[in-house]
């Protein structure tokens, strides 16, 4: 099973904004503002569409799944936080660990940010 095109193109746009938000600070906040909001039109977007596979569930939940998470030095990688219990750690990093395993627009997004 494979994303659908529609679930790609949608994750691609989300990625995109969040990678250009991330990067772009600091900067003037009508900037900062204006980024922000394509990412949040872009995610709005992306939970928009019905999943038709597994593929599709992922791309849909991975930003949400980030959002409960602090970004490390990669904003598409989910870091657990600095605070987190040793086990709660262990589990975060193979979440990510699987997710980038099984899914290559993930995976894509989070080394394309590694450079």
């Amino acid at each position: 099973m494979s994303a659908s095109p529609e679930m790609v193109a949608a994750f691609n746009r989300w990625q995109l904004a969040e990678a250009a938000s991330w990067f772009a600070a600091p900067c003037p906040d009508h900037l900062m503002d204006a980024l922000v909001h394509e990412t949040s039109l872009a995610h709005a977007a992306l939970v928009a569409i019905v999943p038709t596979s597994a593929d599709d569930l992922l791309l849909k939940i991975y930003p949400s799944l980030l959002e409960e998470y602090e970004p490390s030095a990669n904003p598409l990688a989910l870091a657990p936080a600095v605070d987190w219990t040793e086990a709660a750690r262990a589990t975060v990093t193979r979440l990510m660990s699987d997710l980038v395993a099984i899914s290559p627009p993930i995976a894509a997004a989070v080394k394309g940010c590694e450079a």
